[in-house]
């Protein structure tokens, strides 16, 4: 699945943030392929229309939200300065760097599109 900064809304932090993500096989088993076609024949422009935004418009942060009070509840995080789904991404990162994953696999893995840039994937580790 490839999103990028051309949706409907034009809504992603950077061009960095355009993203090839896999999906995973039983979700292709569940119908999602026919679920996606099905909202491109509605016309929405949005695949899932009932994900409400934020103050600031953004869609994945109230899911954000939640798990973030889901982690610091469940394991007792307390420190405001972790953030817990961007320390899972940077220790998987650094996981797959120590065992020397191959860098497009893991960029794969994480949703890094990669380039002769350096970014912030590469600060990780």
């Amino acid at each position: 699945m490839i999103i990028h900064p051309l949706d409907d809304d034009g809504r992603l932090k950077t061009d960095e943030s355009k993203r090839a993500v896999p999906i995973h096989n039983q979700l292709l088993k569940m119908g999602f392929l026919a679920f996606v076609k099905k909202q491109i024949k509605a016309g929405g422009g949005q695949l899932f229309p009932l994900l409400k935004t934020n103050k600031r418009g953004q869609y994945g942060s109230k899911w954000g939200d939640w798990w973030r009070r889901y982690i610091r509840q469940t394991v007792g995080i307390t420190d405001e300065r972790i953030s817990p789904a961007h320390s899972f991404q940077h220790l998987f990162i650094t996981e797959c760097k120590r065992l020397r994953f191959r860098e497009d696999y893991e960029r794969a893995l994480v949703g890094h599109a990669g380039g002769r840039r350096k970014d912030a994937h590469d600060e990780y580790g």
